[in-house]
């Protein structure tokens, strides 16, 4: 048992029961910064990937992918885009931000239990300095999490500080070798 970089993990309140419940919740200050999030990314189109589009746009997502992960000081296996193929939309959802029909940036949810896991994004960071993408990712995962009715979502172990904005605490992890 080896303890990694920490988890970064939302729990959802029962008193949620869409997106403006969780944002009352917040403070003034973390609500500004969501609602001008959305705002900056409100002509951005999210569509559920399907296996045509991950087959098409599995380069490009391999790319992005490689480029956040590149940052990051967890360094786990090396993770192929091709595998959200193999796993089926009933353990995986996977979507696509396009901008002008253009892709650029990716996200995939898996689901087990009661627990929404995100460790899988990708997204254009030249593009993310002037659009908040991953933000925007961030904002659709809650959403989706709120909907569900899970009792937590998993964001993974990068940008803590970013994710905290969005009320998201760290949490100890493990991996196993």
């Amino acid at each position: 048992k080896v303890e990694v970089e920490e988890d970064m993990v939302l729990a959802l309140q029962a008193s949620w029961i869409n997106f403006d419940d969780y944002l009352k919740d917040l403070r003034s200050k973390y609500r500004k910064k969501i609602n001008l999030i959305i705002k900056q990314t409100n002509h951005l189109d999210i569509r559920i990937l399907n296996d045509k589009d991950l087959v098409s746009y599995s380069v490009l997502m391999q790319n992005m992918f490689d480029q956040i992960i590149g940052d990051t000081k967890f360094k786990g296996p090396l993770f192929n885009i091709e595998t959200f193929r193999f796993l089926g939309s009933d353990l995986v959802t996977v979507y696509g931000y396009f901008l002008d029909d253009r892709l650029v940036a990716f996200s995939s949810e898996i689901r087990q239990d009661n627990i929404l896991y995100s460790y899988y994004v990708g997204f254009d960071k030249e593009l993310n300095t002037s659009v908040p993408l991953y933000g925007r990712v961030l904002i659709e995962h809650i959403k989706n999490a709120i909907t569900k009715g899970v009792n937590s979502i998993v964001l993974g172990r990068t940008a803590n500080e970013f994710k905290s904005n969005f009320g998201a605490k760290p949490v100890k992890s493990f991996v196993y070798v």
